[in-house]
């Protein structure tokens, strides 16, 4: 990853000083994330689970680039705990009694909604495991994801982003 540019680092710092993100936000105002945080995926502190994670959003990554294409910015926006479900998928429990049960369910459904809207994606959610990830056009059947490649997704996660995130910032400026 290369290093962030000093003068963004210090507007990040000196803006992130006094951000609290569990503020409720200002009305008309979206918040979330349009792809998870990559932090979500990169500080992972268990290598089993940040490798589950990369893989989920390789599987998944098809569906969610045709999400933000087809349904736009704001509406495809979710917040770090909803990112860190759809990353989990294929981690968290079997039980289906709990309130995450519930949310799991919601955010599975409006995956489902926007594959059957696709068509042809090849994703399965019900068979989700059985999809081996992919990316740059090579399969890693074994679902261990080499560093490299991981700096790589993290590089195109942050650069859609920041690129989205520049137009909302500027649809809200300007509006």
């Amino acid at each position: 990853m290369p290093e962030a540019l000093r003068i963004w680092a210090q507007a990040s710092a000196v803006i992130g000083a006094s951000f609290n993100q569990s503020q409720k936000s200002r009305p008309g105002v979206s918040r979330g994330y349009i792809l998870p945080d990559p932090v979500l995926l990169a500080n992972h502190s268990n290598e089993n689970s940040r490798q589950a994670y990369f893989t989920t959003y390789l599987k998944l990554r098809p569906v969610l680039l045709y999400r933000i294409r087809t349904l736009g910015v704001t509406r495809c926006l979710l917040q770090s705990p909803e990112w860190r479900q759809v990353l989990g998928l294929e981690l968290h429990g079997s039980r289906d009694d709990t309130k995450a049960a519930e949310s799991r369910r919601q955010i599975q459904a409006n995956i489902q909604d926007s594959l059957d809207s696709a068509g042809s994606l090849g994703i399965n959610l019900d068979n989700l495991e059985n999809i081996a990830p992919a990316w740059n056009n090579v399969i890693y059947e074994s679902r261990q994801i080499p560093q490299d490649v991981c700096r790589e997704i993290l590089w195109e996660i942050y650069t859609i982003s920041f690129r989205f995130e520049l137009l909302v910032l500027d649809g809200y400026l300007y509006e």
